[in-house]
């Protein structure tokens, strides 16, 4: 019998899906508030998930309560703790977190009551949304130990139609009221998270997108043909940044393997050496102060990906 937290994660895991499902149809009206909906509901059971476990599953740490008494709804059912409260209850929430979740329940909320037609609606909930999904995978793996590899956690910029910018290049201008105090509610969080220290958590995740020749469309990250036949063929290109493909330092990615195994520093060491990790950009790369530190192959710095965090975890070369 599965446990209520377990239940609650699948309850989780099932409605993150369907707003990805309906955020990538590629028809279908009222996108953006249909996706927010699913994606707090979503994260909300996931909080409720993480406190039940963290409180031996005992309902009572979920309720809410009118003095010593459970508060109970029309249909004398008992009523549980909303998405703010579970926020408190949660020791150590990463801010990243909370201010990203804060922006899409903002969106959330007005869509309630209105429908709105907004330009700038698209990126808010594109940008917002990834981060989302970003940060929900990585707390299902810490939290619960549950991998979402099997499914495709990410929502597609429907046909490259945005106009992506960043958010300082936004116009609140044709916006509605609401609208442009998102817009600038999102602005200044992000202004004031750039000066925080750095997590593997994120607020927003914005992309750019430009034409390039084909002879600069070597180094892109994804390339799509537009008329592959033709002399003069252009080619999108979308950059990723570095440290979002290489998230996690050689101290990071040990102690995310100690959670599952027994690894020290220097048995990790010559896996990497072994291995040649550092020659394979499968699994690392490298950072470097300046450009001309990279010009001269000066590395600052060692970066991993999800991927080689995986290849250590999985490995039969560390016993558990």
């Amino acid at each position: 019998m599965k446990s209520r937290h377990q239940i609650l994660l699948d309850n989780s895991i099932s409605a993150t899906l369907a707003g990805i499902e309906i955020y990538n149809k590629p028809i279908f009206s009222n996108r953006e508030a249909s996706f927010c909906f699913q994606i707090v509901n979503a994260w909300e059971l996931l909080l409720k998930a993480k406190i039940l476990k963290n409180n031996r599953n005992q309902l009572k740490h979920i309720y809410k309560y009118e003095g010593r008494f459970i508060k109970r709804n029309r249909s004398s059912n008992p009523m549980t703790i909303g998405i703010y409260e579970a926020f408190g209850k949660i020791r150590n929430l990463d801010t990243r977190i909370k201010s990203n979740l804060e922006e899409l329940i903002a969106i959330r909320d007005a869509a309630t009551h209105f429908y709105y037609k907004s330009k700038a609606l698209p990126y808010l909930v594109f940008t917002l949304g990834t981060a989302a999904l970003r940060n929900y995978e990585k707390c299902c793996r810490d939290w619960f130990s549950t991998n979402l590899d099997k499914y495709n956690f990410y929502i597609l910029p429907i046909g490259f139609g945005y106009t992506f910018q960043t958010f300082s290049k936004l116009t609140t201008r044709d916006e509605t009221e609401e609208i442009a105090n998102i817009m600038r509610s999102v602005s200044k969080k992000q202004s004031r998270l750039k000066s925080a220290s750095p997590t593997d958590f994120q607020f927003i995740c914005e992309i750019k997108i430009q034409t390039v020749s084909v002879k600069k469309a070597k180094d892109a990250d994804i390339v799509a043909s537009i008329d592959s036949s033709g002399a003069d063929a252009q080619f999108i290109e979308r950059e990723v940044n570095k440290l979002d493909k290489y998230p996690y330092t050689f101290r990071q990615i040990l102690a995310e393997a100690k959670k599952q195994k027994n690894i020290k520093p220097n048995k990790l060491s010559s896996f990497i050496r072994e291995r040649n990790i550092k020659d394979n950009p499968a699994y690392h790369d490298y950072t470097y102060r300046s450009k001309k530190h990279e010009s001269e192959n000066k590395p600052s710095s060692d970066i991993y990906n999800y991927a080689f965090l995986q290849l250590v975890i999985n490995d039969p070369y560390f016993k558990s």
